[in-house]
């Protein structure tokens, strides 16, 4: 029985290996991003942080300092409007629309990526039985929109040669 199992568990080893399956790695950035300062005009924004740790975790250096590239985030707005509204005039839908406006330039101020508009929305349902869950819920909606626009950012710089 035991040699079943192992030549069981051998087979499916040796059939992932054989397909080509390998965890999605991430693009390496160019040696131009080895450094890169970020430059926000919104003090207050969550997006320097978050994009930071992004890009320590593909070996760029974050701040200021010789040879550093510079990526200005010129607009970071968040809005959430009103979608639909129900009969006795209370809203019953909402949506939730991200948008970053970044350009990129090397150390000697060369535009390397022109100014670049990235814009993520979603839609969600406001259940007024449940009031304490919409601010949560539109938390949650926020934070997985601010995820997508950053690796939609870092997809962008990888794209820079």
């Amino acid at each position: 029985m035991k040699l079943l199992i192992r030549f069981v568990l051998l087979l499916a080893a040796l059939t992932l290996a054989g397909c080509g399956f390998h965890l999605r790695e991430a693009k390496p950035l160019s040696p131009t991003l080895s450094r890169v300062q970020i430059e926000a005009s919104d003090p207050f924004s969550t997006v320097p942080l978050a994009l930071a740790r992004a890009l320590r975790e593909r070996g760029a250096a974050v701040g200021p300092g010789a040879g550093a590239s510079v990526l200005k985030i010129t607009r970071d707005e968040a809005v959430t409007e009103p979608l639909t509204i129900g009969g006795q005039a209370r809203v019953q839908e909402y949506r939730v629309i991200l948008r970053i406006t970044f350009e990129l330039r090397d150390a000697d101020g060369k535009v390397l990526l022109d100014s670049t508009t990235i814009e993520r929305q979603r839609d969600y349902r406001f259940d007024e039985t449940q009031a304490l869950g919409a601010s949560s819920e539109d938390e949650r909606v926020r934070d997985e929109l601010r995820r997508e626009q950053i690796y939609a950012l870092l997809r962008a710089l990888e794209a820079v040669r």
